[in-house]
């Protein structure tokens, strides 16, 4: 049976033919768009299912993320990383003070001092991490952008998904 199902890391719809199943016992499929390698097993298991089906992600390597967090100050960016870390939706908060944001806001230009936040985490806890952070933070509109870890130190990966699990 041809299986359609999308990659966990970008949700990218991938096909796959029949025919072409028995080619994976040799190469393992990876998504046409981000390359997320996804094990055959994993296919014919959710192909029964039907389509398009989302594979779990915790098969495909890159469920770590990074999280870039601004704040007003040093300390309400401890204050935040700190519960983050209390809650465990984050393994390691970077805190660098003293970047300079310049941004648009309400019609105006804004040239200010901000705190960067770096958050370590796992998109499993990226919709709660944003809900915390919108309850934690003092401005309207915080920013909270997530970007997928490709690669890494495979100990220190390890070490990030234990810490938030």
């Amino acid at each position: 049976m041809d299986t359609v199902f999308l990659c966990p890391r970008c949700g990218t719809q991938n096909f796959i033919a029949k025919e072409r199943f028995e080619l994976l016992d040799e190469v393992p499929f990876r998504c046409w768009r981000c390359d997320a390698s996804i094990p055959k097993g994993l296919i014919l298991e959710h192909a029964a299912r039907g389509s398009p089906v989302l594979l779990e992600e915790e098969t495909v390597m890159g469920e770590e993320i990074v999280v870039y967090v601004t704040a007003g100050s040093e300390e309400e960016a401890a204050r935040i990383a700190q519960s983050l870390l209390e809650e465990r939706l984050i393994a390691c908060a970077n805190i660098v003070p003293k970047v300079r944001s310049i941004y648009r806001w309400k019609g105006k230009v804004c040239d200010e001092p901000e705190t960067l936040m770096l958050l370590k985490s796992v998109k499993k806890h990226f919709s709660r991490l944003v809900e915390r952070i919108r309850a934690l933070h003092s401005y309207e509109v915080p920013e909270i952008i997530a970007c997928g870890i490709s690669a890494g130190n495979q100990a220190y990966l390890d070490w990030l998904r234990e810490e938030t699990s």
